[in-house]
């Protein structure tokens, strides 16, 4: 309990520092929410989000709303995330990492269209957003969309070639499309990298 106290101070502190000093204080303040575990992490970002005024700092409102949607990710309370994943993209629509994980709660609640369009923003602010593409190909095999599948999950091993489970899943698409040899040297890609 002492530990969990210490460091809701040393949290409380870090957003409002956070406002004064830019993202080098964030990069501190993440490492400190990183020891609670994810039921303290909500607790606390709850707590925070609800002490919020409206003469606040925007920025402020933007992070703890992104902050405990991961939580809620984590804790794989998928329309808590979304809702604040929907929070933090009303204030920034542009922050396509959480339109990533967004699209991730989406995904996870079979929201397959949903995520699909989440993906496709975060790649249209950030092309080089591999995770993107690989998140996309998943939710286009699970739509049945195997071209687009087999297209998201070349993207994201051009741009992280050492990424298994992408060879892995491109394999999988290959077999779907009955191209056994390409999918069995995808499936042995994958194994030599795992």
């Amino acid at each position: 309990m002492k530990k969990f106290i210490i460091l809701i101070a040393i949290l409380g502190i870090g957003i409002r520092a956070f406002s004064e000093k830019g993202n080098d204080f964030y990069a501190s303040y993440m490492s400190a929410i990183e020891k609670l575990s994810t039921a303290e992490k909500i607790q606390y970002l709850s707590s925070q989000i609800d002490s919020w005024k409206a003469g606040d700092e925007i920025k402020k409102k933007f992070y703890l709303h992104i902050l405990r949607a991961d939580a809620y990710l984590e804790a794989q309370r998928f329309e808590k995330a979304v809702n604040d994943y929907n929070i933090a993209l009303e204030i920034n629509p542009s922050y396509y990492f959480a339109l990533n994980n967004r699209g991730i709660a989406h995904k996870q609640l079979g929201e397959f269209p949903q995520a699909y369009i989440d993906y496709t923003k975060a790649l249209e602010i950030r092309p080089d957003f591999y995770i993107a593409y690989y998140n996309r190909g998943i939710v286009n095999h699970a739509m049945g969309n195997l071209k687009e599948a087999l297209k998201d999950f070349s993207d994201a091993i051009s741009g992280m070639p050492t990424m298994a489970c992408a060879y892995n899943n491109r394999g999988v698409v290959y077999h779907a499309m009955g191209d056994f040899e390409k999918a069995l040297a995808d499936y042995n890609a994958a194994l030599e990298l795992d």
